[in-house]
């Protein structure tokens, strides 16, 4: 049985995800080990996850549910202005990003 190209993809990202999850868990469960459940493993864990979380709630929703269909029919146009259209999106992208973490880190300090 051959496995089509687009399955192929599938399941590699699939794998990469499980992974990710996988090695996540362990980072958390040596981090609960180490530095343990009191105050000051509640604050790291909270400083730590609220850009992730903003992250994935703002940008990783609008890029995996609108732009990236966008900018996959942009490149199959090949056109420049396309091109323009893409560059500015990503642009805006990491700008907001950097705008986020930004204003988390700032309000850590405090």
């Amino acid at each position: 049985m051959r496995v089509s190209g687009l399955l192929r993809s599938n399941l590699v990202v699939a794998a990469g995800t499980a992974l990710s999850r996988l090695t996540g868990l362990v980072r958390v469960m040596v981090l609960a080990a180490i530095i343990g459940r009191a105050a000051l493993g509640d604050a790291y864990r909270i400083g730590n996850e609220t850009p992730n979380i903003v992250y994935e709630l703002l940008l990783g929703g609008v890029l995996s549910a609108t732009l990236v269909p966008l900018f996959s029919a942009f490149a199959e146009d090949d056109d420049d202005l396309a091109r323009r259209h893409g560059l500015n999106g990503a642009r805006a992208a990491r700008l907001l990003r950097w705008r986020v973490t930004r204003k988390s880190a700032a309000q850590r300090q405090r």
